[in-house]
């Protein structure tokens, strides 16, 4: 757990170093990612895509909700 944690930290911390725009940036991408499958697979690619990305980086289901909102059914 300390690991998962110490990963954030420092994630966090080179965000605060790099200013607003790192978050923007994740954002936009985010978004794009979404586009994507939706164009390909439709909304149950995003509903799955979205699932396992929170399984597997510490990416809350809100912030994805929130860039992918507009898209499909999102």
């Amino acid at each position: 757990m300390g690991r998962l944690s110490d990963r954030r930290a420092e994630r966090d911390r080179r965000k605060a170093e790099a200013g607003p725009d790192a978050y923007l940036g994740e954002a936009v991408e985010i978004r794009r990612i979404g586009r994507g499958l939706f164009g390909e697979g439709g909304g149950l690619w995003m509903v799955a895509v979205a699932a396992r990305t929170t399984e597997l980086h510490p990416v809350t289901t809100s912030r994805i909700a929130a860039a992918w909102k507009g898209i499909g059914d999102w």
